[in-house]
Order: structure tokens, then C-alpha cells, then sequence
């Protein structure tokens, strides 16, 4: 059995309104990953989740409150 010839050829479509946003906010994400992780790297350490040495010397914030809640 022959096949036939197609003469239905389709053409790609053109880029709609969408894609050409849904491109834009990818590279979008990429670019702020990139800074993140740049910002990351000159201002924290390992484990950057780790707060514990960022506590308060001491405790001053107990006086305040009392005044405000009395």
C-alpha cells in the first residue's frame, strides 16, 4: 500500500502576548536566584538558616514592657 502525499502542512505558530510573559518572568526568577545567591555568599555562612548567634546582648526590651502594660 502507497502512502499519499500530505499537502495539510501546518506552520508553527506565532509567539502569543503569554509566552513571551511566561519567558520574561523565568528569566526573571533566574536572575533574582542568582543575586540571592550572590547576597548569601558576601553577607552569610553555612548554615544561613541559623540565627542563633544574632541574639540580643541583653535583655532590656522586659522594662519596656512592664510601663506599657501597667
Amino acid at each position: 500500500m502507497s502512502t499519499q502525499a500530505s499537502n495539510n502542512i501546518k506552520q508553527k505558530q506565532a509567539l502569543s502576548v503569554y509566552t513571551v510573559m511566561l519567558i520574561a518572568s523565568a528569566l526573571a526568577l533566574l536572575i533574582a536566584c542568582i543575586l540571592l545567591y550572590y547576597e548569601l555568599k558576601a553577607y552569610g555562612d553555612f548554615p544561613y538558616w541559623n540565627t542563633r548567634d544574632a541574639q540580643p546582648a541583653s535583655a532590656s526590651i522586659a522594662p519596656v514592657l512592664r510601663t506599657f502594660l501597667a
